[in-house]
């Protein structure tokens, strides 16, 4: 069973499994979920448990 969720940020709701469900900062997220944590880290909910990463960053070229 599924059951119909509004992830958070979403106007609409969606059907999410209700197993391997996600609290990160009081917020619940659904399996497989993806958001921005900090400004250069990404996060997932996977099996309940959340894990984020730090994006790489392009380098950066300025004119002299």
């Amino acid at each position: 069973g599924q059951s119909r969720a509004r992830r958070h940020g979403q106007c609409c709701e969606e059907c999410v499994s209700p197993f391997g469900s996600c609290t990160s900062n009081g917020i619940v997220r659904y399996q497989d979920e993806m958001w921005k944590g900090s400004a250069c880290e990404f996060c997932v909910c996977d099996r309940g448990q959340v894990s984020c990463q730090t994006g790489e960053c392009a380098k950066v070229e300025c004119a002299q």
